[in-house]
């Protein structure tokens, strides 16, 4: 499976990066990106380099950080946003996205 990044936005877009990079299975680096994508917002990049097990695991633990990051509520508003993940011209926004369509997205890049 060829690198793949995502794209967090959002108030606590750090932390959730670096939450992200923490999970197992998931070996990944982050980065803030600099300025932002409108007033008030932050974003980070976070590329994944590999992971450790199969696409369902994988799909499980994206969808449970990313839920998790979701529903957090800051004086600001959501804690993240909005979650793209990107592999080359390919994007999947994760935004209403089930362990399953995650999962089949993970098998296309795996196949490619």
């Amino acid at each position: 499976m060829a690198d793949w990044q995502l794209d967090i936005q959002g108030a606590d877009a750090g932390q959730a990066a670096a939450a992200l990079c923490e999970l197992e299975g998931v070996e990944a680096t982050w980065q803030p990106v600099e300025g932002d994508y409108r007033e008030g917002t932050m974003a980070a990049i976070a590329t994944v380099i590999g992971i450790v097990g199969g696409s369902i695991a994988i799909a499980e633990k994206l969808h449970k950080w990313y839920s998790t990051y979701r529903q957090r509520q800051t004086a600001q508003g959501a804690v993240v946003e909005k979650v793209v993940i990107i592999a080359g011209d390919q994007r999947l926004l994760l935004e209403g996205k089930t362990v399953a369509e995650i999962k089949q997205w993970l098998d296309v890049l795996e196949s490619a």
